[in-house]
C-alpha cells in the first residue's frame, strides 16, 4: 500500500491518522510522547521524551516507518485498532481463518 508515494510496510504513512488523532485530542508531541511511554508495559524501555518526539515528527511527516512496538502503543493510546491508525490487518489467526 502507498499513500502521497511512500511505501507502507513498516508503516511510514501513517502520517495522516497518527497526526490527526494527536492533533483532535488538542495534545502536543511532548504529551502525545509521554503517553505513548506511559501506554509501554515498562516505561523504562522507551527512550527519553526528546527521542520520542523526535521519532513521532518524522513519523508524522512519513519520514520513517512506526515500528510494531510502537504501532501498539500508538493502538493503546488511541484505543483503535492497526487497520484503523495504519491499514493493517490483523493476522489470519486473530481473524479467525
Amino acid at each position: 500500500m502507498t499513500t502521497e508515494g511512500a511505501v507502507v510496510g513498516s508503516v511510514a504513512p501513517a502520517t495522516i491518522p497518527i497526526r490527526a488523532e494527536r492533533k483532535g485530542r488538542g495534545w502536543t508531541l511532548v504529551t502525545m510522547a509521554r503517553k505513548l511511554r506511559d501506554a509501554a508495559d515498562d516505561p523504562r524501555d522507551i527512550p527519553s521524551i526528546e527521542a520520542v518526539v523526535h521519532n513521532i515528527q518524522r513519523w508524522e511527516k512519513g519520514r520513517g516507518g512506526v515500528s510494531e512496538r510502537y504501532r501498539h502503543l500508538y493502538c493503546r493510546v488511541f484505543g483503535l485498532s492497526e487497520w484503523e491508525l495504519f491499514g493493517i490487518d490483523p493476522p489470519d489467526i486473530i481473524k479467525g481463518r
